[in-house]
């Protein structure tokens, strides 16, 4: 296959050799084998210009998920970014707060609870499964020294009846599998319950 003339001037990395002819092609390519020359001049030109990606990608600005401004008093103002919403946290009674508004620790605990249910509606979606109504209640431990969540139980209720094993043990699936769920050290006992 003949290599055209034309220099590659719209390439935004410097080549580790010049590209002026099909005459210094052909010198190079005598030299070694065209596979291993095409793959070597890819990883010279990209693996060689790190910092030139660096410099790009530090230009892309990221928005942020979360914006928390701490209000004194031990309470900080959440504000969903995408959303505009809101949420207010409050240190607990037994922790020095005034407990008025969620805790953090009560946030950590629901999260987990709102990623089940959204991770079980979508399987349940899927397989064509209504858990419209389905609910849970969560239950927080608190351990001491130092101070952490040391578990959290969940229980499901409400859920559907007409559902056979093998639909039941997917949705199970689901939840226990949320990323939350996932994500939480395994340290942390997480007791979960479904009452079919």
């Amino acid at each position: 296959m003949p290599f055209s003339s034309t220099p590659f001037t719209s390439c935004p990395f410097k080549f580790p050799i010049e590209i002026n002819s099909t005459t210094a092609i052909t010198r190079k390519l005598r030299k070694k084998k065209k596979a291993e020359y095409i793959l070597n001049l890819f990883f010279n030109t990209f693996g060689n210009n790190g910092q030139r990606y660096k410099s790009y990608s530090s230009k892309v600005k990221i928005m942020p998920t979360i914006q928390t401004v701490y209000r004194g008093e031990l309470r900080t103002q959440l504000t969903h970014v995408a959303s505009g919403q809101q949420i207010f946290t409050d240190a607990p009674l037994d922790n020095q707060g005034k407990g008025e508004a969620i805790s953090p620790t009560d946030m950590l605990s629901a999260s987990l609870g709102s990623c089940m249910l959204t991770i079980m509606g979508i399987a349940a979606r899927t397989h064509g499964i209504n858990l419209e109504g389905v609910e849970l209640a969560i239950t927080k431990h608190m351990v001491a020294t130092p101070r952490k969540v040391g578990k959290i139980e969940i229980i499901f209720s409400n859920l559907p009846k007409n559902l056979d094993q093998h639909q039941k043990l997917l949705i199970e699936k689901a939840a226990k599998t949320c990323p939350v769920a996932l994500s939480l050290h395994p340290q942390l006992e997480q007791i979960v319950q479904f009452n079919w």
